[in-house]
């Protein structure tokens, strides 16, 4: 008898061990999943504030450079999670039930088969929250990313487009600053002049179209998308007052010369009068 009440004591403690270390564990598995969720809320809320798209290419590259730093500490973190789903799901398939108990208290009418089941149904909600907020942190932050890469693909092309028209811009406002007076001019070479003012002319109608393509890339970006900032607003407004300016120069300048020619060249009045 003796005997017999020694190996159940010895029993029972063993199992009041098990059962201990069981809910030590518990413990210890549902604060880990708490930190996660906050964690989870934390990111989530970071990756609202990186909205919306920047409007010029400096600012998305930066945009860039903080969705990849974010990206790569998803990545850092995803073995913490998978590990923690993982223990969760061991843990639930092969601890007691028992050893959950002490975690939550239910009132004292319930069955402690009840209670534990329970126990187990709110650790299990608390992982299957934690999964859906890491696939949603996660399908955000893809979603973020081609956000990102439109941005930079079409604004990259603007820039270009605007880089390319100032370079020609650039090049048609030197010639047009290398013009004499039409009055310094000499009256034998009035008709040379203007030929090459209507040749050049003819050589900058391409820029026309240069510009056209400029204005109809801007006119892509709306507000709902992406806002141009004030700074691509404004190099957009400077290379389409430029393309004017120029086209009255070379107008004025073709009207001047023919008035000059008309006035003093070989068939006007006043040379043939000065023969």
């Amino acid at each position: 008898m003796n005997l017999r009440w020694s190996d159940l004591r010895k029993k029972s403690l063993n199992i009041r061990s098990h059962l201990e270390a069981s809910t030590d564990q518990w413990k210890r598995l549902h604060l880990s999943l708490q930190e996660l969720l906050a964690w989870l809320q934390l990111k989530e809320d970071e990756l609202k504030q990186q909205a919306p798209t920047g409007g010029d290419l400096p600012t998305v590259q930066k945009q860039n450079d903080i969705h990849r730093t974010f990206k790569r500490e998803l990545k850092t973190k995803e073995p913490v999670i998978r590990s923690a789903l993982e223990t969760v799901r061991i843990l639930l398939a092969e601890q007691p039930v028992e050893g959950v108990e002490k975690l939550y208290p239910e009132p004292r009418e319930l069955p402690p088969e009840e209670r534990a089941h329970n126990v187990t149904k709110l650790l299990q909600r608390q992982a299957d929250e934690v999964r859906t907020e890491w696939d949603k942190l996660n399908l955000q932050s893809a979603d973020w990313q081609k956000k990102i890469d439109d941005a930079l693909e079409r604004l990259q092309g603007l820039q270009e487009a605007m880089d390319e028209l100032d370079l020609k811009l650039r090049q048609a406002e030197v010639f047009k600053g290398s013009w004499q007076p039409v009055g310094d001019l000499l009256i034998d070479s009035l008709q040379d002049h203007l030929e090459k003012v209507k040749v050049y002319r003819a050589e900058i109608v391409p820029l026309k179209e240069k510009v056209h393509h400029v204005n109809e890339l801007v006119h892509r970006f709306t507000p709902s998308d992406i806002q141009l900032s004030q700074y691509n607003l404004s190099c957009v407004e400077d290379l389409n007052t430029r393309w004017k300016v120029l086209q009255v120069a070379i107008d004025e300048r073709i009207r001047q010369l023919h008035e000059a020619h008309r006035d003093f060249g070989p068939t006007s009045q006043h040379f043939l009068t000065s023969k």
